[in-house]
Protein backbone atom coordinates (compact mmCIF):
# COMPACT_ATOMS: atom_id res chain seq x y z
CA UNK A 1 0.00 0.00 0.00
CA UNK A 2 2.81 2.17 1.05
CA UNK A 3 4.34 1.83 -2.42
CA UNK A 4 1.33 2.57 -4.30
CA UNK A 5 0.62 5.69 -2.70
CA UNK A 6 4.26 6.72 -3.36
CA UNK A 7 3.82 6.87 -6.53
CA UNK A 8 1.49 9.32 -7.24
CA UNK A 9 3.27 11.29 -9.40
CA UNK A 10 1.43 14.40 -8.20
CA UNK A 11 2.03 13.76 -4.13
CA UNK A 12 4.29 15.30 -2.37
CA UNK A 13 6.13 12.20 -1.25
CA UNK A 14 6.67 10.99 -4.79
CA UNK A 15 8.37 14.58 -5.94
CA UNK A 16 10.89 14.35 -3.08
CA UNK A 17 11.99 10.98 -3.62
CA UNK A 18 12.14 11.38 -7.31
CA UNK A 19 14.44 14.49 -6.99
CA UNK A 20 16.20 13.17 -4.70
CA UNK A 21 16.85 9.08 -6.10
CA UNK A 22 15.91 9.59 -9.89
CA UNK A 23 17.82 11.67 -12.51
CA UNK A 24 16.03 12.40 -16.12
CA UNK A 25 18.89 14.16 -18.23
CA UNK A 26 16.39 16.10 -20.59
CA UNK A 27 13.77 16.92 -17.67
CA UNK A 28 13.26 20.29 -16.52
CA UNK A 29 11.89 20.80 -13.64
CA UNK A 30 9.10 23.35 -12.35
CA UNK A 31 9.75 24.13 -8.64
CA UNK A 32 8.07 25.99 -6.07
CA UNK A 33 4.73 26.86 -4.00
CA UNK A 34 0.69 25.53 -4.64
CA UNK A 35 1.19 28.31 -7.40
CA UNK A 36 3.50 26.37 -9.08
CA UNK A 37 1.82 23.17 -8.71
CA UNK A 38 -1.82 24.69 -10.02
CA UNK A 39 -0.60 27.54 -11.92
CA UNK A 40 2.22 25.70 -14.52
CA UNK A 41 0.93 23.34 -17.33
CA UNK A 42 4.32 20.63 -17.85
CA UNK A 43 2.68 19.37 -21.33
CA UNK A 44 2.07 22.68 -22.13
CA UNK A 45 5.47 24.61 -21.47
CA UNK A 46 7.57 21.51 -22.78
CA UNK A 47 6.83 17.75 -22.71
CA UNK A 48 10.11 16.82 -20.95
CA UNK A 49 8.96 19.05 -17.86
CA UNK A 50 7.78 17.88 -14.68
CA UNK A 51 6.15 19.94 -12.10
CA UNK A 52 7.30 19.76 -8.41
CA UNK A 53 5.18 21.91 -7.12
CA UNK A 54 3.92 21.48 -3.43
CA UNK A 55 1.47 23.01 -1.30
CA UNK A 56 1.84 25.17 1.70
CA UNK A 57 5.90 25.52 0.90
CA UNK A 58 7.66 28.30 1.55
CA UNK A 59 11.22 29.18 -0.44
CA UNK A 60 13.49 27.20 1.69
CA UNK A 61 11.27 23.95 0.15
CA UNK A 62 12.62 25.41 -3.47
CA UNK A 63 16.07 25.84 -2.05
CA UNK A 64 15.72 22.09 -0.91
CA UNK A 65 14.81 20.99 -4.60
CA UNK A 66 17.14 23.03 -6.35
CA UNK A 67 19.91 21.91 -4.57
CA UNK A 68 19.12 18.22 -5.20
CA UNK A 69 18.76 19.38 -9.04
CA UNK A 70 22.01 21.51 -9.53
CA UNK A 71 24.09 18.09 -7.56
CA UNK A 72 22.84 15.80 -11.26
CA UNK A 73 25.17 16.07 -14.24
CA UNK A 74 22.67 18.00 -16.53
CA UNK A 75 22.41 21.23 -17.63
CA UNK A 76 18.71 21.54 -18.83
CA UNK A 77 16.70 25.21 -17.66
CA UNK A 78 14.72 25.12 -14.19
CA UNK A 79 11.68 26.83 -13.84
CA UNK A 80 10.90 28.35 -10.35
CA UNK A 81 7.44 29.90 -9.18
CA UNK A 82 9.15 32.80 -7.01
CA UNK A 83 5.66 34.05 -4.53
CA UNK A 84 5.57 37.53 -4.64
CA UNK A 85 5.77 37.57 -0.52
CA UNK A 86 9.68 36.75 -0.77
CA UNK A 87 11.73 35.00 1.36
CA UNK A 88 9.69 32.67 3.42
CA UNK A 89 9.72 29.54 5.40
CA UNK A 90 7.53 26.96 5.52
CA UNK A 91 7.57 23.34 4.45
CA UNK A 92 3.88 22.18 4.04
CA UNK A 93 2.42 18.63 4.28
CA UNK A 94 5.51 16.47 6.88
CA UNK A 95 3.88 13.70 5.22
CA UNK A 96 5.64 14.61 1.97
CA UNK A 97 9.16 14.00 3.89
CA UNK A 98 8.60 10.51 5.74
CA UNK A 99 9.99 8.50 3.14
CA UNK A 100 12.76 9.91 2.93
CA UNK A 101 13.65 10.89 6.29
CA UNK A 102 17.18 9.12 6.29
CA UNK A 103 18.05 11.97 3.48
CA UNK A 104 20.24 14.53 5.66
CA UNK A 105 18.77 17.19 3.58
CA UNK A 106 15.33 16.31 4.41
CA UNK A 107 16.66 15.93 8.49
CA UNK A 108 17.68 19.60 7.75
CA UNK A 109 15.07 21.34 5.96
CA UNK A 110 12.34 19.90 9.03
CA UNK A 111 12.08 22.47 11.66
CA UNK A 112 13.63 21.00 14.75
CA UNK A 113 9.82 21.15 16.91
CA UNK A 114 8.32 18.36 13.90
CA UNK A 115 11.08 15.78 14.38
CA UNK A 116 10.04 12.87 16.08
CA UNK A 117 11.32 9.43 16.92
CA UNK A 118 8.68 7.74 14.82
CA UNK A 119 10.15 9.22 11.98
CA UNK A 120 13.18 6.46 12.64
CA UNK A 121 10.86 3.06 13.31
CA UNK A 122 10.02 1.49 10.33
CA UNK A 123 6.18 1.18 9.26
CA UNK A 124 5.58 3.11 12.62
CA UNK A 125 6.62 6.13 10.40
CA UNK A 126 3.86 6.18 8.59
CA UNK A 127 1.18 5.98 10.78
CA UNK A 128 -1.14 9.54 10.21
CA UNK A 129 -0.04 9.64 6.41
CA UNK A 130 -2.64 7.04 4.75
CA UNK A 131 -5.05 9.78 4.79
CA UNK A 132 -3.52 12.44 2.77
CA UNK A 133 -1.94 10.79 0.48
CA UNK A 134 -4.89 8.26 -0.61
CA UNK A 135 -6.65 11.33 -1.19
CA UNK A 136 -3.96 12.41 -3.67
CA UNK A 137 -3.87 8.97 -5.67
CA UNK A 138 -7.49 8.45 -5.48
CA UNK A 139 -8.45 11.99 -7.63
CA UNK A 140 -5.30 11.59 -9.85
CA UNK A 141 -7.11 8.49 -10.61
CA UNK A 142 -10.53 9.91 -10.89
CA UNK A 143 -9.73 13.62 -11.35
CA UNK A 144 -12.73 14.39 -8.87
CA UNK A 145 -11.46 18.14 -8.20
CA UNK A 146 -7.88 18.44 -10.43
CA UNK A 147 -6.51 17.32 -13.25
CA UNK A 148 -3.02 16.01 -13.13
CA UNK A 149 -0.47 16.65 -15.59
CA UNK A 150 3.44 15.14 -15.16
CA UNK A 151 2.93 16.21 -11.54
CA UNK A 152 0.59 19.61 -11.73
CA UNK A 153 -2.52 19.42 -10.20
CA UNK A 154 -5.15 21.79 -12.06
CA UNK A 155 -8.48 22.56 -10.22
CA UNK A 156 -11.01 22.37 -12.20
CA UNK A 157 -13.76 23.64 -9.80
CA UNK A 158 -15.30 26.68 -11.11
CA UNK A 159 -16.24 29.24 -8.59
CA UNK A 160 -19.45 31.62 -8.35
CA UNK A 161 -19.08 35.38 -8.52
CA UNK A 162 -20.27 35.89 -4.96
CA UNK A 163 -17.43 33.30 -3.95
CA UNK A 164 -14.92 34.84 -5.70
CA UNK A 165 -16.13 38.45 -4.43
CA UNK A 166 -15.88 36.94 -0.79
CA UNK A 167 -12.17 35.78 -1.25
CA UNK A 168 -11.33 39.10 -2.46
CA UNK A 169 -12.94 40.53 0.21
CA UNK A 170 -11.22 39.09 2.87
CA UNK A 171 -7.48 39.81 1.85
CA UNK A 172 -5.75 41.33 4.89
CA UNK A 173 -2.32 43.84 4.95
CA UNK A 174 0.67 41.44 3.94
CA UNK A 175 4.71 41.90 3.75
CA UNK A 176 7.55 40.95 1.02
CA UNK A 177 9.36 39.01 3.32
CA UNK A 178 13.25 39.08 3.49
CA UNK A 179 14.45 36.16 5.92
CA UNK A 180 18.37 36.72 5.50
CA UNK A 181 19.58 32.94 5.68
CA UNK A 182 16.98 31.67 3.54
CA UNK A 183 17.77 34.54 0.93
CA UNK A 184 21.40 33.49 1.27
CA UNK A 185 20.93 30.13 0.45
CA UNK A 186 18.52 30.63 -2.34
CA UNK A 187 20.87 33.10 -3.82
CA UNK A 188 23.97 30.82 -3.65
CA UNK A 189 22.11 28.26 -5.60
CA UNK A 190 21.16 30.29 -8.22
CA UNK A 191 24.76 31.32 -9.05
CA UNK A 192 25.97 27.94 -9.11
CA UNK A 193 23.60 26.67 -12.09
CA UNK A 194 25.13 25.52 -15.18
CA UNK A 195 21.86 25.59 -17.03
CA UNK A 196 19.42 28.70 -17.18
CA UNK A 197 16.73 29.13 -14.64
CA UNK A 198 13.94 31.33 -15.17
CA UNK A 199 12.43 32.57 -12.29
CA UNK A 200 8.45 33.41 -12.36
CA UNK A 201 6.63 35.39 -10.52
CA UNK A 202 3.04 34.80 -11.30
CA UNK A 203 -0.43 37.30 -11.54
CA UNK A 204 -2.19 38.39 -8.05
CA UNK A 205 -5.48 39.57 -8.03
CA UNK A 206 -5.75 43.24 -7.91
CA UNK A 207 -7.37 42.88 -4.30
CA UNK A 208 -4.19 41.24 -3.11
CA UNK A 209 -1.83 43.62 -4.18
CA UNK A 210 -3.38 46.46 -2.66
CA UNK A 211 -2.76 44.82 0.67
CA UNK A 212 0.77 44.92 -0.27
CA UNK A 213 2.82 47.16 2.60
CA UNK A 214 6.16 46.14 0.72
CA UNK A 215 5.85 46.28 -2.58
CA UNK A 216 9.02 47.75 -3.38
CA UNK A 217 11.51 45.22 -1.79
CA UNK A 218 9.95 42.55 -4.18
CA UNK A 219 11.28 44.72 -6.92
CA UNK A 220 14.54 44.82 -5.27
CA UNK A 221 14.80 41.19 -5.06
CA UNK A 222 13.77 40.73 -9.01
CA UNK A 223 16.46 43.30 -9.65
CA UNK A 224 19.57 41.52 -7.82
CA UNK A 225 17.69 38.09 -9.11
CA UNK A 226 18.45 39.75 -13.05
CA UNK A 227 22.14 40.84 -12.32
CA UNK A 228 23.09 36.91 -11.76
CA UNK A 229 24.08 35.83 -15.63
CA UNK A 230 22.12 32.41 -15.58
CA UNK A 231 19.06 33.57 -14.41
CA UNK A 232 15.77 35.14 -16.57
CA UNK A 233 13.19 36.70 -14.85
CA UNK A 234 9.45 37.10 -15.60
CA UNK A 235 7.27 39.36 -13.95
CA UNK A 236 3.48 39.25 -14.21
CA UNK A 237 2.34 40.23 -10.96
CA UNK A 238 0.84 42.82 -12.32
CA UNK A 239 -1.09 41.54 -15.18
CA UNK A 240 -3.80 39.40 -13.14
CA UNK A 241 -6.83 42.16 -14.54
CA UNK A 242 -5.20 42.44 -18.25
Amino acid sequence: IIKMLVASPSGGAYKVHRILTETHPFEIPILGSSRALAHFVPSVINTNCFNYGLDGTGTDVICFFLEAELRKNKNTPIIINFDPWGFMSSIGDINNYKFAYHDMGVKKLIPAHQHSVQFLLPRVRFYGTFKSTFSTWLNQRLGITRLTDQGAQLLIIEHKQSELDKMASACSPWYVEDSATIKETFFRLLKCSKGKIYIVVGPTHISHQKQCQNIEKLDQILAEFSRIPSVCVINTYNTADQ
